[in-house]
């Protein structure tokens, strides 16, 4: 609190502030170089400008993402558990494509579904953001908005990486609820286990030293839509070089959504009937 105002002490106290991150985060020799590689790349002193618009959008991200994940939650529990419910699965087994065409069907609408509302509710923030606040500053640094991240980015670059996540982020899930669905039969308990999630891991958190078993949960669906979960500094490692959690997290939920759709295929497509 008693500090007088410097422009070499504030850089210094923000370079403190930042190595105190890294260790508190159990960084690798690597990882911190990488990060300060980043850190190189500014130029100061920084160059004040108006951010109101985007750091709006950046702080509306965690609700935005829980409306579209309970969204996905509520709309999508039925849409494979009524044909077991309404014993529709009968017709569905004499149709003409017979469940191959059935599941490929649901998979696309469930998707379009959770991308749809996502897109819907991000261009709504977007433009009563813009409308109240206007366009100022969306080429400023993001590190006016959000000073304890590294990585050279613009404000806008920053908005469109949160809310690109939202998107992938609900087709994983929608993935997630569709699964269960087909196997549980019921949407009741598919609704009970996705909100449980959600509820979970807004009020659970494992510590920083226990590193890969927090990263991966912060990193779960239920709970990465968080500014500082998809800014995380914690990278991952993959031949050689570093990804960041918005590049590495996207990346393994498209390939496990992929998963997710091959095991749910032969699950739906193998129910029998007659041993209900």
């Amino acid at each position: 609190m008693q500090w007088t105002p410097g422009l070499d002490d504030l850089y210094a106290r923000r370079q403190s502030m930042l190595e105190k991150q890294w260790i508190s985060k159990n960084l690798s020799e690597g990882e911190k170089a990488f990060w300060q590689q980043k850190e190189a790349a500014f130029h100061t002193p920084f160059v004040y400008q108006i951010t109101d618009s985007s750091d709006i959008l950046f702080r509306s991200v965690m609700t935005i993402g829980l409306f579209v994940l309970m969204a996905v939650s509520i709309c999508l529990s039925g849409l494979f558990s009524e044909e077991h419910t309404n014993r529709t699965d009968q017709l569905i087994l004499c149709s003409k494509h017979g469940k191959g065409m059935a599941y490929q069907a649901k998979i696309f609408a469930g998707i379009s579904f959770a991308i749809g509302t996502s897109l819907s509710l991000s261009a709504f923030a977007a433009v009563l953001s813009i409308c109240i606040y206007g366009t100022d500053g969306f080429n400023a640094m993001f590190q006016l908005i959000f000073a304890q991240y590294s990585y050279p980015l613009t404000a806008c670059q920053a908005v469109l990486i949160l809310y690109g996540c939202i998107i992938i982020t609900s087709v994983m899930f929608s993935m997630v609820v569709m699964l269960l669905s087909e196997i549980l039969h019921s949407n009741i308990a598919t609704l009970a286990i996705t909100f449980g999630m959600l509820i979970l891991s807004m009020m659970c958190s494992i510590p920083s030293q226990y590193r890969v078993l927090a990263q991966i949960w912060d990193w779960l669906p239920s709970g990465f839509l968080t500014p500082w979960n998809i800014f995380d500094i914690r990278p991952v490692s993959a031949f050689g070089h570093y990804l960041t959690a918005w590049q590495a997290v996207p990346l393994i939920y498209i390939f496990a959504s992929m998963i997710i759709a091959a095991i749910g295929k032969p699950i739906y497509r193998h129910f029998q009937v007659s041993g209900r």
